[in-house]
C-alpha cells in the first residue's frame, strides 16, 4: 500500500469513529407543541365485533332453547334414547363451544 491509501484509510476510519453532533433548535419544543395543539382531538373509533355479538346472541338462544326443552319434556332425562335428549346434548355441546370461543378470543 502506498502512503496516500494509508492516509485515506486513516481519514475514513477517523470519520467513521467520530460521533455525530446533534443540534436541536432552541424553539423546537415550542413549535412541536404548537403543531400538536392545532390538531383536533380525535375520538377513538369503536370497532363493532359482529362475531362476538353473534356468539352472545347464539349463546342466549341456545340457553333459552335448553330451558324450554327441559320444561316441555322433563321425562327425557329418564329416557336417554329419545330425540329430545340428543337435541339437548347437542345444544349443551354447542353452548360449551361458543363459551370456549368467547373465552379464548379477546376483544379487539
Amino acid at each position: 500500500m502506498n502512503p496516500e491509501q494509508n492516509n485515506q484509510e486513516s481519514l475514513l476510519i477517523a470519520a467513521l469513529e467520530r460521533r455525530p453532533e446533534i443540534a436541536v433548535p432552541v424553539d423546537f419544543h415550542l413549535r412541536l407543541r404548537a403543531s400538536l395543539a392545532e390538531e383536533p382531538a380525535r375520538r377513538a373509533a369503536r370497532r363493532v365485533s359482529f362475531a362476538r355479538t353473534t356468539a352472545y346472541v347464539a349463546a342466549v338462544c341456545m340457553a333459552v332453547a335448553l330451558v324450554v326443552l327441559t320444561m316441555l319434556y322433563p321425562e327425557t332425562i329418564k329416557v336417554p334414547e329419545s330425540m329430545t335428549f340428543v337435541l339437548e346434548l347437542l345444544l349443551v355441546a354447542q353452548l360449551v363451544a361458543v363459551g370456549f370461543w368467547l373465552g379464548t378470543h379477546s376483544e379487539g
